[in-house]
């Protein structure tokens, strides 16, 4: 994030464990809170969301959490700059283009991602998605029926993997999340799992051109 320059933050925030009901709400720190949740959780449970908040004057955000208590993480997965020209957002019917699950023609191997796994997949030319022009695609990425407790992340190929999240989930269950990912070499994002077996599945619903 640049210290200065920028209006908002792509964040995702991820609820760790809340003890009762609740929302959280993000919003810029020099406005009143406003009466909107940008997640909603439940007892005993890790579920993330994605989320876009204006930034205060400096460059600040407020998290309130409405009730008992619960962990939050914050990974920051990009910004909108006032100095730099705006790359246009473009939806796309959404297309599958990873399903490791048996069975699956999309997206390379059938097979789970196991522990400590890193996975490519080419997100240009696919989907709708031009093969060229593109800096950075959405997608919507679930993770099923994992084994054990774990997070996926979710980043450029060819860079080094980041100290963050995107999803995270407990065993057992099916969840997805909104994922933004700038696109890196050859056209393609990494995919890692962090513990565990996960069948992953990927739907790209947009991009970004310029």
């Amino acid at each position: 994030m640049p210290s200065s320059e920028a209006s908002a933050v792509v964040l995702n925030v991820t609820a760790v464990l809340p003890s009762a009901p609740s929302h959280l709400t993000v919003w810029p720190t020099d406005r009143a809170r406003p009466d909107a949740s940008n997640l909603n959780v439940t007892p005993g449970i890790v579920v993330p969301n994605l989320v876009m908040a204006a930034l205060s004057p400096a460059g600040e955000v407020s998290l309130y959490n409405n009730s008992g208590t619960v962990d939050v993480l914050f990974d920051v997965v990009g910004y909108f700059s006032t100095a730099e020209p705006l790359g246009s957002v473009h939806g796309v019917t959404p297309s599958r283009i990873l399903d490791t699950r048996p069975g699956s023609t999309v997206g390379g191997p059938t097979a789970p991602l196991g522990p400590g796994e890193t996975r490519e997949l080419v997100v240009t030319g696919v989907g709708g998605v031009p093969g060229e022009g593109v800096s950075a695609v959405v997608l919507n990425v679930t993770a099923d029926r994992p084994s054990a407790t774990s997070h996926l992340t979710v980043w450029p190929a060819g860079v080094d993997r980041p100290t963050a999240s995107n999803l995270n989930f407990a065993a057992g269950t099916t969840i997805p999340n909104l994922v933004v990912a700038k696109v890196g070499a050859g056209g393609k994002v990494s995919i890692f799992n962090s513990s565990g077996a996960v069948e992953v599945l990927a739907d790209v619903v947009g991009y970004v051109s310029g």
